[in-house]
């Protein structure tokens, strides 16, 4: 059909240039208004134009339930009215001017269904007709339209969309073979759908923290329960550790990613018991600037007097520089601790980050503080850190993780570790949700991500994912967003994410991920009961014969 594609009422009517009533009863998809002329007159009767003829065209799209009901499912109504506009003229007596006694519509062979009018207080056509010529005729005999009279709703039902008002040819007939061309809406090309929003999304888990485990025997306070290996610092002097400037990347990854030396203050101390603190707006905030981007960010000594770096606009995957020349005074390296804080585009702060940055405090490239990575830095001499890029083969994303509990509690707690006297304390599960565009030219808009947690680990309700809505994904665009959250039982984490395309029809996408919670075995006791441990888990009784009991 030309090679036109139908994009939908608005898109349409943007092209056309049209207008479309919105919100009222019954109003149509798209409307135009043409008036055709009659061209060229009659020696000594009238000159051209002889008489003018409106011709309004209101179209519904298949789907519209507010069409007239004179049309089958699947096609698009069009409904004609007419109006004739004069001039008067007392030649064409007993009529006031040159009265239309026809009005045709040429159509695509095979493109309509039926025709036909709706009766009412106006005038009616004496007969309507789809010719073999690819022609809708409508007759108006007996009686003609006058001057100023107007006729009733004339329609034509076809699978067709229209083109422009200037694809559809029209016309009307007056007496003496006095003829008025012109152009109108009409059916013209097939319906093309527009190109649906395609969303896609994963989910991931990982286990990445256990605080209800109060026997942290190494001390890392990273929560992991696990002991870290030592960190290798090639650091040779206190001169080589002085840092002039350092170089940070915004991950967005929140306080869950922390990976460095210095240690952690899980119990949100001010930093006193931990070299290291993160957390989020508040102090029961453990999750940080998750998937926040862009960010204000904010660097300043330990209690803010020298500031280092405001820096607005910055997104997920930017390198930060911090310069200790930037602050007022002489200060050539960066000394104590640094005090780096996340603002979203509200100003409400979502991430603070504490770390120490002298001598006695290891610092490499590579460490993570949160949301941030240090890429690398510039010690006083001049000599710049970097680390060394490195491929491990890192384990696949899964969408299905288990959480091993401790063993029941015992009756002799020896070591006082009290890691045992809560038989679940659950663990931190971080999520990440990979949201992609699939369509390959739909631009999805305000994607929203909705995580929903079956059972409800804290009785509450469905929640936002941080980062969302997501203001628009580009097609084949990729956004990753983040969430913790402590898990005690068996839990399916559904995530339902929705995205509203610039062309008409809503998508949506739904992913799960599944923690389960190991229930732990009996561990054999070696020694006999030697140790006086009272667990009567074994069959030599003391004070009993090797014969039994």
């Amino acid at each position: 059909m030309g090679g036109f594609t139908y994009y939908g009422t608005l898109a349409l009517a943007a092209l056309l240039g049209l207008v479309i009533p919105l919100g009222a009863s019954g109003a149509p998809d798209v409307s135009a208004t043409t008036t055709i002329n009659e061209d060229t007159g009659f020696p000594g009767v009238c000159d051209a134009p002889c008489f003018s003829l409106e011709v309004t065209a209101d179209v519904y799209f298949a789907g519209n339930a507010t069409a007239p009901a004179v049309c089958g499912a699947g096609d698009t109504t069009y409904i004609y009215k007419l109006t004739h506009l004069g001039p008067a003229n007392p030649i064409f007596a007993p009529f006031s001017g040159a009265p239309v006694n026809k009005f045709e519509l040429q159509v695509t062979p095979g493109s309509v269904t039926s025709a036909g009018f709706i009766p009412g207080p106006d005038i009616d056509p004496s007969l309507t007709a789809v010719g073999v010529l690819n022609v809708v005729t409508w007759d108006f005999v007996a009686p003609p339209i006058d001057v100023s009279q107007s006729s009733n709703q004339l329609f034509v039902c076809s699978p067709l969309v229209p083109g422009t008002t200037g694809d559809t040819m029209v016309s009307a007939d007056g007496p003496l073979a006095l003829d008025a061309p012109g152009q109108s809406l009409g059916p013209f090309m097939e319906p093309v759908e527009p190109d649906a929003c395609e969303l896609q999304v994963e989910k991931f888990c990982e286990v990445v923290g256990d605080p209800g485990n109060g026997g942290d025997k190494d001390k890392d306070k990273d929560l992991d329960g696990n002991v870290d290996p030592p960190q290798q610092h090639k650091h040779s002097s206190c001169r080589d550790r002085l840092i002039a400037n350092l170089v940070l990347e915004y991950t967005g990854l929140g306080c869950a990613a922390s990976n460095n030396p210095q240690g952690d203050d899980p119990e949100m101390h001010t930093g006193r018991k931990g070299k290291r603190l993160c957390r989020g707006a508040n102090r029961q905030d453990l999750v940080g600037a998750t998937g926040q981007s862009p960010v204000r960010v904010l660097i300043t000594s330990k209690r803010g007097r020298k500031v280092y770096l405001n820096q607005a606009g910055v997104n997920i995957g930017d390198e930060i520089v911090v310069d200790a020349t930037a602050a007022a005074g002489r200060r050539k390296t960066l000394r104590g601790r640094l005090r780096i804080e996340a603002f979203d585009a509200a100003g409400n702060r979502v991430e603070l980050d504490r770390f120490k940055t002298d001598c006695r405090s290891p610092l490499d490239p590579g460490d993570v503080f949160g949301s941030f990575s240090v890429s690398e830095f510039t010690s006083k001499d001049g000599t710049v850190h970097t680390t060394i890029p490195a491929s491990p083969d890192l384990p696949a994303p899964v969408s299905e993780c288990s959480i091993g509990l401790p063993r029941l509690d015992l009756p002799g707690d020896k070591d006082k570790d009290k890691d045992i006297d809560n038989p679940n304390p659950g663990a931190q599960i971080k999520y990440t949700y990979k949201i992609t565009n699939t369509s390959a030219t739909v631009t999805a808009e305000n994607v929203t991500v909705i995580d929903d947690p079956d059972p409800l680990p804290d009785a509450s309700d469905a929640f936002e994912v941080p980062g969302s809505p997501i203001l628009s994904i580009a097609p084949g665009g990729i956004v990753e967003l983040m969430s913790t959250q402590l898990i005690t039982v068996d839990t399916v984490n559904t995530v339902t994410v929705s995205g509203q395309p610039a062309a008409p029809g809503e998508c949506t996408a739904e992913a799960s991920a599944t923690v389960l919670v190991e229930e732990p075995g009996d561990v054999p006791d070696k020694d006999k009961d030697k140790d006086k441990d009272k667990d009567h888990d074994h069959s030599h009784h003391p004070g009993c014969g090797h014969g039994g009991w």
